[in-house]
């Protein structure tokens, strides 16, 4: 998907920040981008275009 590659190092960071662990970062940021992508349907459309990013409003 589109935004994963965008936002995985970020995600990644972020989470390394919080948890101080590679492995649990990787694994931490993995299971929410599986949450994230089973649930982008559930999103508004008008908000999220059909490649997961933000439109202008």
């Amino acid at each position: 998907m589109f935004w994963v590659t965008n936002y995985e190092r970020q995600l990644l960071s972020i989470a390394y920040n919080v948890l101080r662990d590679w492995p649990a970062a990787e694994d931490c940021v993995q299971e929410s981008l599986i949450k994230a992508g089973l649930r982008i349907n559930q999103l508004n459309p008008q908000i999220v275009n059909s490649h997961g990013s933000r439109e202008s409003l």
